[in-house]
């Protein structure tokens, strides 16, 4: 059985008030959400192999939040060549430079996530574009790279 291209995408929830509920559920790996479907499962406490696994396995990566730090998550994504669908929080559009590599949607958009979704299942030449541009962002975020930033503004502050 050949398995649809929506149910193969990764959807990375970040759980906050609309979900608060799951983190009463009893721990263990996946849990189906309750919509009467199978098709989406929320995988936690994987370890760093399962999680590149999956993120490699993915086809879309999605994080609708209203709240992020940084958003890691995203350019860990983008540096698999995972096209990204994130919310437009200031945050989202400053990480990922206006959505290089990816979309960004209007927070509590359901319209428009779902089209912008839709976008990436039905346009392969789009789909690619963006997979390419995801990976040149991730590498803004080279660590080593990071790293001699952060040195020469510790250094600079000592002058």
């Amino acid at each position: 059985m050949r398995r649809s291209r929506l149910s193969q995408m990764l959807i990375y929830w970040h759980i906050n008030s609309a979900f608060r509920k799951a983190r009463a559920l009893p721990e263990r790996k996946t849990s189906n959400f309750e919509t009467g479907s199978n098709k989406v499962n929320f995988l936690k406490n994987l370890k760093r192999g399962e999680l590149i696994k999956q993120i490699k396995a993915a086809q879309v990566f999605c994080l609708p939040s209203s709240v992020e730090g940084f958003g890691i998550a995203t350019i860990e994504a983008a540096a698999a060549g995972l096209p990204y669908i994130v919310s437009d929080i200031e945050i989202f559009k400053e990480v990922t430079k206006n959505g290089q590599g990816g979309l960004l949607f209007k927070l509590d958009d359901i319209e428009d996530l779902s089209k912008k979704l839709e976008k990436f299942i039905s346009d392969k030449n789009f789909y690619k574009q963006k997979s390419d541009e995801a990976r040149k962002l991730s590498l803004f975020y080279d660590w080593s790279k990071i790293a001699d930033q952060t040195e020469a503004v510790y250094k600079n502050l000592v002058k």
